[in-house]
């Protein structure tokens, strides 16, 4: 009896020794490395969203690059745009003009231009302008504008009563720059047609009421000194 007794023991803890050890060896293959194993296709699935994202971020950072050099990388004194080709094209008008009036002017030269290149001029041509962005006076405005729109002879003895020694004018006409001083021009005209009744903006149109700078354009448009200074021999 006590060999009876002895026997279901001795099996029992034997049984009780494999199950722990079975236990033991499914608890380390689990949990070895510190994490539960997961099946292929979540492994598969985590590893293809870790690399969309990071291909994405890519995309996103090339695509933030390219928005910046197009869009706030040019300076406004150095301007850059498309050719049909898809080429990139630079246009180094404004700077070469202020590098000019530095060189090959008189240190003390006046410079009449329209009030946009102002600060343009007085900081790179280190050149004394007559307006420019922080003018209030706008009777001083105004006679710029009327030396501009006037005929030659006007023009001259205005610039002679402000000490003018040279005149700057901006012409895209080669290029196609669409904001030269012809497109600005009528905003010159109304500027000093506010101070001086003489000047009449209708008078500048053609005909047909039309803002024209070919044939068809208005004799008083024709005979201005800007649109002399930008078409002169065009």
């Amino acid at each position: 009896e006590l060999k009876q007794e002895i026997e279901p023991s001795a099996s029992e803890s034997k049984s009780r020794r494999r199950g722990g050890a079975a236990a033991s060896a499914g608890s380390s293959a689990t949990s070895s490395s510190g994490f539960v194993m997961r099946p292929m296709y979540i492994r598969l699935f985590s590893f293809v969203f870790l690399a969309f994202l990071v291909i994405l971020l890519l995309v996103y950072v090339r695509h933030s690059v390219w928005v910046t050099s197009e869009a706030y990388s040019s300076p406004s004194v150095v301007m850059a745009a498309r050719a049909a080709n898809g080429g990139r094209i630079i246009f180094d008008d404004f700077r070469e003009s202020y590098y000019w009036l530095r060189h090959n002017t008189p240190i003390d030269a006046k410079i009449m231009s329209w009030w946009d290149y102002g600060y343009q001029i007085t900081a790179m041509a280190n050149r004394t302008i007559l307006v420019d962005n922080n003018t209030w006076n706008n009777t001083h405005i105004a006679t710029v504008g009327k030396a501009m729109s006037a005929n030659e002879d006007t023009s001259y003895e205005i610039m002679k009563s402000l000490d003018v020694d040279y005149i700057l004018v901006i012409c895209g006409a080669m290029t196609g720059y669409a904001s030269d001083d012809i497109n600005k021009f009528l905003w010159m005209v109304r500027i000093a047609g506010s101070v001086d009744p003489s000047v009449v903006e209708a008078d500048y149109f053609s005909r047909n009421g039309e803002y024209r700078i070919d044939r068809e354009a208005s004799p008083i448009m024709l005979n201005s000194l800007m649109y002399k200074m930008c078409y002169y021999r065009f």
